[in-house]
């Protein structure tokens, strides 16, 4: 129904991804799956946490705020195809 891709650095912590199949969206599956991960990240010593979230993604987005994260001004977000 859901899953969820978080690891760290040893500085940072990251969650690369966020999927729950739409039947169990908005039932708290996301949340659930965000808090498991900011719990292993806690205990791994992380204090920082970050996500990269498409700026086309309004959904996302949406979710995130309602869950307390900010954007991070000053930041932008850079790639290279290989």
């Amino acid at each position: 129904m859901g899953a969820a891709l978080c690891g760290h650095d040893g500085r940072r912590g990251h969650i690369y991804h966020l999927a729950v199949e739409p039947a169990y969206q908005r039932l708290g599956v996301g949340k659930r799956l965000v808090d498991e991960c900011l719990v292993g990240l806690r205990a791994a010593g992380i204090e920082r946490v970050i996500i990269l979230v498409a700026a086309d993604n309004a959904r996302g987005r949406a979710f995130w705020r309602r869950a307390g994260w900010e954007d991070i001004s000053g930041a932008a977000a850079m790639g290279i195809d290989l």
